[in-house]
């Protein structure tokens, strides 16, 4: 058994995909034994106030709520909220939680999948710290920073609070009916299907992949399979190794903001049948169904990668009509907004495929490295006993409801070249106070978000002084120029400025006079980049008529911008996927701002070197402190920063970018641009005097 887990909380496990240790949001993890009768002194160092919600339902309160409420009430006010049996983890049940537990300083959730979603996410709504006592290992989302819920019917993976305390006791695990002990393992067996999608989405679509959450479970895992006969048994020894591979896995979601490491296409499936399940259905859990889909997915990439040639790409003929006929108008919907900004019309397909069959030796090369072979998966789920073929999943329809896919077909294959879900927008004024006198950093696009029509209105700015007068870090994030950086640090009221979309940090100190510049690549893999960038650039403006190089280029070091409407006329949503898909036909990144589209290359974006600022210049862990900071943004390219700070803002006018967003802000503002932005600094800065007054 590795001590990765152990490093990791420390601080003491490096990060593989940059300098420094990798940290997580949770406090503290316990495996062992005995820790329902020593709740109140586990506890009692989480500062978590003095009255205390325990959150269970009836069975989950006599696996061990019932031992945790009486042994915390020797330390704190203790108020039990016993759901009904069989609870729903739909927006229903968590307002019926937050309203339970509104008098309460926390939430302790007891239980496992369902009851630990709804602790958390009712948490994270009302600002409040929760901790969780484990009742079974059947899943991964104890130290994820998500939760699963369903919202109008549309089963949606929501951006979720981090537990302050995680702990699981291995006596009450071995106890969990054998059904939730091989649903865990069935989630954790899905890390090779997972990986092999994200990986896919990084080397096709350039989507940011990580290989820290991998580094963490590369000891354990092969481990708890040679071990998981164990698990049927109650050895101790298999449960500890599945709960730090649980753990494990929940923390490299942590780490990456999102579920994309641990849930990718066999999760897609599971969302399906529950979204389309029957009441009369027998009972199924939700690693059982991950268990036969890791299955699925599986079979499909080996049969997907073992052939010499890349799969044919076609565009979809999905219409918002035909999820309607399916699903039914309303869930339809919702699915389609989810879907739409997946789908590749016949331009970008087509340049797509021509990259997929250009790349295809290196990128199958790439996957087969990171894939288990399917007949290892097939005797690890067989010895825990869990399903292994729709039939034994119970709430399956119909078995072929998971079948393998004939291949080319669409390339909905595999990852489906997957990107975040698509979250519900709340409006701004409702942002509960607490949570606003938590936040310390305010992280900002620029254009059309500072910007109104161009120019930057004394509104904007005088909302960045007030900010900064009031005690917040305030840096603009923004795919501008160097040159305009510079200016921008040295005489704007900010404290550093991310600028090229991550190329580089500025940092002006007045006290020294000195500019500090921080890139992301050296002077030489600049120069090599700029020689590519200028093929780039010519092939642009040959093949997309009406493109132009933007007027700020001679004032950039790391990217090309080309201009498709700042001062050029509006150039239509096909020119611009064509001018993308440019970029990644020689290999670089793009991405799309509300005016450019911004190509480079290296594997740096505005959330990377957002992380790399914070560390060096403000000696502050990002991924600690993001419950604490605001992004507000507007346009596709903020996509990376929406989709890791939990309480990202989008000014009214990001309606406008939704569909081609890969992650979606949690709040937008009622006004537009600059007047946006202010309606966010009124509100922060009002919260703050208020906590401080109290």
């Amino acid at each position: 058994m590795s001590n990765n887990l152990e490093r990791l909380l420390s601080g003491r496990f490096p990060d593989p995909d940059g300098s420094g240790m990798l940290s997580v949001p949770v406090r503290t993890v316990v495996i062992g034994t005995d820790l329902g009768r020593s709740a109140a002194a586990l506890l009692a160092p989480l500062r978590l106030g003095a009255r205390l919600a325990v959150l269970h339902d009836p069975d989950t309160r006599a696996a061990l709520g019932a031992e945790v409420a009486a042994a915390a009430t020797t330390a704190f006010d203790v108020q039990e909220v016993v759901l009904p049996p069989h609870p729903k983890p739909d927006a229903d049940t968590v307002a019926l939680v937050r309203n339970a537990a509104s008098a309460c300083d926390a939430i302790v959730a007891v239980g496992s999948g369902t009851i630990n979603d709804l602790g958390k996410y009712a948490a994270h709504l009302s600002g409040k710290p929760y901790v969780v006592f484990g009742t079974a290992p059947s899943m991964n989302g104890y130290t994820s920073v998500n939760a699963a819920i369903t919202e109008r019917g549309h089963k949606k993976t929501l951006p979720a609070s981090g537990a302050a305390g995680v702990f699981l006791d291995l006596d009450v695990l071995g106890k969990a009916p054998p059904r939730l002990i091989a649903a865990g393992f069935g989630d954790s067996a899905c890390r090779t299907t997972a990986q092999a999608d994200w990986l896919l989405a990084h080397l096709l679509l350039d989507q940011t992949y990580r290989r820290a959450p991998f580094a963490l479970l590369e000891d354990d895992e092969p481990a708890l399979f040679a071990q998981a006969a164990g698990l049927c048994r109650g050895d101790r020894s298999a449960l500890a190794l599945l709960a730090r591979t649980l753990a494990l896995s929940g923390f490299g979601m942590a780490i990456c903001g999102g579920s994309y490491p641990a849930s990718q296409a066999e999760h897609l499936i599971s969302h399906y049948i529950d979204m389309l399940g029957e009441p009369g259905w027998p009972e199924s859990f939700h690693g059982e169904h991950i268990a036969v889909t890791t299955l699925t997915i599986a079979r499909l990439q080996a049969q997907l990668f073992a052939a010499a040639d890349s799969p044919a790409l076609q565009p979809t003929g999905d219409t918002p009509q035909a999820f309607s006929a399916h699903f039914g108008e309303v869930l339809g919907q919702e699915c389609w907004k989810a879907f739409a900004p997946k789908a590749f019309d016949g331009p970008a397909m087509a340049a797509l495929d021509v990259r997929l069959r250009r790349q295809w030796p290196e990128i199958r090369a790439a996957v087969h490295e990171v894939l288990l072979p399917v007949d290892t998966i097939e005797g690890a789920l067989a010895a825990v006993n869990a399903p292994m073929t729709p039939g034994d999943a119970a709430r399956t329809p119909h078995p072929r409801s998971l079948h393998v896919p004939r291949p080319g077909r669409r390339c909905r294959h595999s990852a489906n070249l997957r990107r975040h879900p698509v979250n519900t927008l709340e409006p701004w004024n409702r942002c509960p106070r607490e949570v606003r006198a938590s936040v310390h950093a305010v992280l900002t696009d620029i254009d059309d978000t500072l910007t109104h029509e161009g120019r930057l209105p004394a509104i904007a700015y005088d909302a960045l002084e007030r900010l900064q007068l009031a005690g917040f870090l305030v840096v603009p994030v923004t795919g501008r120029p160097a040159g305009w950086c510079d200016l921008i640090a040295r005489q704007w009221p900010v404290d550093a400025v991310v600028g090229e979309n991550g190329a580089f940090y500025f940092r002006y100190e007045p006290a020294t006079k000195r500019m500090i510049r921080r890139y992301a690549k050296d002077d030489g893999q600049r120069r090599i980049a700029r020689d590519r960038l200028d093929e780039i650039q010519r092939a642009v403006l040959t093949e997309v008529p009406g493109a132009a190089v933007a007027s700020d280029q001679a004032y950039r070091e790391a990217d090309l911008a080309i201009d498709f409407r700042e001062d050029v006329p509006p150039l239509p949503r096909t020119a611009v996927d064509g001018i993308v898909a440019i970029f990644e036909r020689f290999g670089a990144t793009a991405k799309v701002s509300s005016i450019h589209v911004n190509g480079w290359f290296g594997g740096y974006d505005k959330l990377s070197t957002s992380q790399v600022l914070f560390k060096e210049a403000f000696g502050r862990d990002l991924g600690e402190a993001r419950e604490a900071v605001v992004f507000v943004g507007d346009s596709p390219n903020d996509a990376p920063m929406f989709g890791y700070f939990p309480n990202a803002v989008g000014v009214a006018n990001v309606r406008d970018a939704l569909d081609a967003m890969t992650a979606h802000p949690r709040w937008i503002t009622e006004g537009r641009s600059a007047r946006g932005f202010a309606e966010v600094a009124d509100a922060l800065i009002e919260a703050k005097g208020q906590e401080h007054r109290a």
